[in-house]
């Protein structure tokens, strides 16, 4: 049998070179001893950026993953070697056996031919009897004898051709072993190849998201920088205002705690300052009590007054604004009231309208 050499590669070199051939290939290529591994990645020709692991350094300066490949390679080649040596036994031994049987045959057809003469002696001398039919007997029986020897013979020479036929299966199967080798040899290094696109993409995505993400403290951050945010996250804020919570002109900070996405700029401009309660009941509670706690605490901190944007010369803060004495809860109720007033008066209108028809 052949050794199938398949069209993967090892390390960018050929996959008829021997496993020392590859390791010569690579201590020649004047590459620096500089700790990191000799391969060449097949994905893009550059070197590998692993660093070389003692583990595999009876195969020279290699990573665990190249490492690996060159140990699996040699394990092939010996594979290899091992069945050509044993098949070439193997049919050394079928070609004497082959021979042997030729002979037995041969030996066989002068037996019968033998067989024949005598019986017919036999029956020409059946009526003399006395000392020649002993004689014709006494041969009949030794022929008999070595007929049964002759059959143990070839019985064990059927049984020798067995162990041959099952010796060849055996190389069959070492080569269908050789090809899953090479498949898996193949297969972990397309799988290699996906793991560092794979690491790529991840990092890449890692850093996009990175700039797409609010830690749970907050940032402070302008109305525009909010926006900008908000339209790399894939959210559509065209003709609409980064709503704050809290208005600038009560001590609302520019906070992501304080900022209520975007919603229509013409509804921004028609509540202008005059509705925060109703900013808090939308926001939600939890949201509502948030920008109330940042928007106290840019007050205490004159470090941070310059996030309160002025209205006109003047900058209000949180702490000397209209809202001053409440706090989220407080405000979050107002707006609760306000909505459950709105409602009513919308079922007012109706009953209304209803009796008027």
């Amino acid at each position: 049998a052949t050794e199938p050499h398949g069209d993967a590669e090892i390390d960018g070199h050929r996959p008829e070179m021997s496993s020392s051939e590859v390791l010569a290939s690579s201590s020649t290529a004047g590459t620096p001893d500089d700790g990191r591994c000799v391969a060449t990645r097949q994905s893009d020709g550059e070197r590998c950026a692993k660093n070389v692991s003692e583990r595999w350094a009876e195969f020279g300066r290699y990573c665990p993953t190249h490492g690996k490949m060159i140990k699996a390679q040699r394990k092939s080649e010996q594979l290899a070697i091992e069945a050509r040596e044993r098949e070439a036994r193997e049919l050394a031994s079928s070609d004497a056996l082959a021979g042997e049987m030729e002979a037995m045959t041969e030996l066989f057809e002068q037996l019968s031919t033998r067989m024949e003469e005598l019986e017919r002696k036999a029956a020409e001398d059946e009526a003399l009897g006395g000392k020649r039919m002993k004689t014709v007997l006494s041969a009949t029986k030794t022929v008999l004898t070595n007929h049964k020897g002759l059959m143990e013979a070839k019985n064990t020479l059927m049984s020798s051709v067995a162990d041959v036929r099952a010796a060849c299966e055996r190389d069959e199967e070492n080569r269908k072993l050789k090809e899953e080798i090479n498949e898996l040899m193949s297969s972990s290094r397309e799988n290699h190849e996906r793991l560092t696109k794979a690491e790529k993409d991840v990092a890449a995505m890692s850093k996009k998201i990175k700039k797409l993400t609010i830690s749970r403290e907050g940032e402070f951050m302008t109305r525009a920088a909010y926006r900008k945010f908000l339209e790399d996250s894939g959210i559509d804020v065209a003709d609409c205002d980064v709503f704050h919570i809290i208005a600038s002109a009560h001590g609302g900070p520019d906070h992501t705690d304080n900022f209520l996405f975007a919603l229509g700029s013409s509804f921004n401009r028609q509540i202008g300052h005059h509705l925060d309660a109703l900013n808090c009941f939308l926001a939600g509670k939890e949201k509502c009590v948030k920008a109330v706690e940042i928007a106290r605490r840019v007050a205490a901190d004159e470090g941070l007054w310059e996030h309160v944007e002025k209205r006109g010369r003047r900058r209000v803060l949180y702490t000397q604004g209209v809202h001053r004495d409440k706090d989220g809860r407080a405000l979050y109720r107002e707006g609760n009231n306000l909505i459950r007033d709105l409602r009513r008066a919308a079922l007012e209108d109706r009953k209304k309208a209803a009796a008027a028809l």
